[in-house]
């Protein structure tokens, strides 16, 4: 399973039952949380996430419509037991903050928060285990700002099973088959692992890129990713508005959707001056058509 749930598609201030940047990445049962604004535990609790499953968060920056609500969420998990440690993926200064927040409140968590702050202006390699990889997308805001790509590990070819039974293949040599070796059976047949190996299953990828003014530079990052988040804070009429608080119009997301040859694209980081969301769609849906307005509480399935 690789989907998003989006828990937030607001900027700056929830507006019209929009709540504030977070969403949930869901990947092979592995949970990961991109953002944190102010309540989204509330909105864990209302799509019934299960936040003791959380193996990582990933703050992309430190305006606080994005990392208000983390404090609070850190420490419910230590309220309700959470042992294992927990990975925070962060720009420099949040670690400073946290502390000071917990020394204040008296607060000592119970498990180990490990806080990996990130500064680099190239795109970088930040968590891997066995079937993903997450990578930063360095964006260009008024601060600094990464976005961040998950992607499947690239695949293994898969197994005939099917015609290897047809072909009378002991069960035990499965494995060695599976892994590309070739093996000779009892009978004396010299089998070619090629023979019996299919092509691998598809990989998918998800790019967050919340928030950032209009920029190529992000191009090779998202070449051909499955699904792509990209802010729309504005309709492409307040460009200007746009290019002083380095934001991005729904137009200008879908240009970047299209040069980059995405599948789908996620317009979200609504302005609060726009309660009927509409005019942003069409907008983005006449430069690129597979654009959607960010749906709270739904699942978007990236496989």
């Amino acid at each position: 399973m690789f989907q998003v749930t989006i828990l937030g598609s607001s900027s700056a201030t929830p507006a019209f039952k929009r709540h504030l940047s977070a969403q949930i990445v869901e990947h092979n049962s592995r949970l990961f949380l991109i953002d944190c604004g102010e309540g989204t535990q509330f909105q864990l609790l209302r799509y019934k996430i299960r936040i003791n499953r959380l193996d990582a968060i990933f703050i992309s920056h430190l305006h606080g419509d994005h990392f208000f609500g983390l404090v609070g969420l850190l420490c419910t998990l230590s309220n309700q037991e959470r042992l294992r440690p927990l990975h925070l993926y962060c720009p420099p200064g949040l670690q400073s903050i946290l502390e000071m927040q917990f020394q204040a409140s008296d607060t000592r968590l119970k498990y180990e928060l490990l806080i990996h702050e990130l500064s680099s202006s190239d795109s970088t390699l930040i968590f891997e285990n066995q079937c993903l990889e997450v990578v930063t997308i360095p964006l260009r805001h008024r601060i600094y700002c990464n976005g961040f790509l998950f992607r499947d590990k690239p695949r293994r070819p898969r197994f005939d099973i099917v015609q290897a039974k047809e072909d009378l293949i002991p069960v035990q040599y499965f494995g060695l088959l599976k892994s590309g070796n070739d093996v000779t059976l009892p009978d004396g047949r010299m089998i070619s692992a090629v023979e019996y190996l299919l092509s691998p299953a598809p990989s998918y990828s998800y790019a967050y890129c919340s928030d950032t003014r209009y920029t190529e530079s992000i191009l090779p990052y998202i070449q051909g990713v499955t699904v792509l988040y990209h802010e729309s804070t504005f309709l492409h009429e307040m460009v200007s508005k746009a290019e002083m608080t380095m934001h991005s119009t729904a137009y200008e997301a879908a240009d970047i959707a299209k040069q980059a040859g995405v599948r789908r694209l996620i317009l979200g980081h609504f302005s609060a001056r726009y309660q009927d969301l509409e005019p942003l769609l069409v907008e983005a849906r006449r430069h690129f058509s597979e654009s959607y307005l960010s749906e709270e509480g739904i699942a978007i399935d990236i496989a």
